[in-house]
């Protein structure tokens, strides 16, 4: 790690709780409430922001140890402020002080150390990875079969249409994080590459944002939304870039707000504010990007 981490660093940011932070096995949600390991997630994702300026090349992060206490309980659609403060680096671990809070109550706490390990230590050797020539296929012969097993080009970005025609935002899938095959990893992060058009003005950026169980329970919900079934939806879809709201209107049009957030890896005291961006899409439009996101997806190399 690179020298000029101190102890008493701090790192927080707040989140709205929503319905995919719930706790959950399988399909059975237990209760409507801020799940322990979200908070947990959370929390981790703080305490990371302290070493990303610190990593050397071939060094990355991992969890090693957690003690946390979940003091209250919380509901969908408060709003949470998670701390982290530094208060010890050795020599290939950093331990810092977690806090989760719901206005001045004080929800959790705990110690989290996190590990610095080698990459390789990571991602041992596996078969050459596939999606190399198949993203380099996109650009030059994008309807060009792909071999090995068969695969074909995988779909074109999934553009959200507002009701002009124009794309609002479109959403691509570009790889798994390891960029190897198989992945063995359960929360293994798809890379994807994200485009906000507002007022003329275009935003891109790409990262590992999603997971992909979490774009598929995204897209249920915005599939029953387009049938009627629900008329909101509230999501952290590629938490914490983007979160995505959306209503069905009386006339029949779908009201979507796109809240960006701008990646920053550099710690601060206060989150980034977000850019706004409202489109209103028709259910046609709406059905549209989740039937090419499905695409996408499955033509995407499988995880298993």
């Amino acid at each position: 790690m690179k020298p000029g981490l101190q102890v008493g660093h701090h790192f927080e940011f707040s989140i709205q709780i929503t319905d995919a932070m719930r706790p959950q096995f399988g399909a059975q949600v237990i209760h409507p409430l801020y799940a322990t390991a979200s908070m947990l997630n959370h929390m981790e994702w703080a305490a990371r922001q302290h070493v990303l300026p610190y990593l050397e090349p071939d060094e990355e992060s991992v969890g090693y140890h957690i003690d946390l206490k979940h003091l209250a309980a919380t509901p969908v659609g408060s709003t949470v402020r998670v701390c982290s403060t530094v208060t010890r680096v050795k020599a290939r671990k950093v331990i810092s002080r977690v806090e989760a809070w719901c206005g001045a109550r004080k929800i959790g706490e705990g110690l989290l150390t996190q590990a610095l390990v080698r990459k390789h230590q990571l991602y041992p050797a596996s078969p050459t990875s596939s999606l190399e020539s198949i993203r380099t296929s996109r650009t030059s012969s994008p309807q060009k079969e792909q071999t090995p097993e068969g695969l074909t080009h995988i779909p074109p970005p999934a553009p959200l249409m507002d009701e002009l025609g124009q794309s609002g935002l479109q959403l691509e899938l570009l790889r798994w994080e390891t960029n190897q095959l198989p992945c063995s990893r359960y929360d293994e992060w798809l890379i994807c590459h994200i485009t906000v058009d507002e007022n003329d003005a275009s935003t891109a950026f790409e990262g590992p944002f999603l997971l992909r169980h979490e774009i598929e329970d995204w897209l249920n919900a915005c599939q029953a939304i387009v049938s009627g079934e629900r008329s909101q939806f509230r999501s952290d879809f590629l938490e914490p870039v983007l979160k995505v709201e959306m209503d069905r209107q009386p006339d029949g049009w779908c009201q979507c707000t796109l809240r960006l957030k701008v990646l920053d890896d550099t710690p601060c005291s206060q989150p980034p504010a977000p850019v706004y961006l409202t489109i209103t899409v028709s259910p046609k439009g709406l059905s549209c990007f989740c039937q090419a996101l499905i695409d996408q997806l499955a033509a995407f190399p499988s995880l298993l």
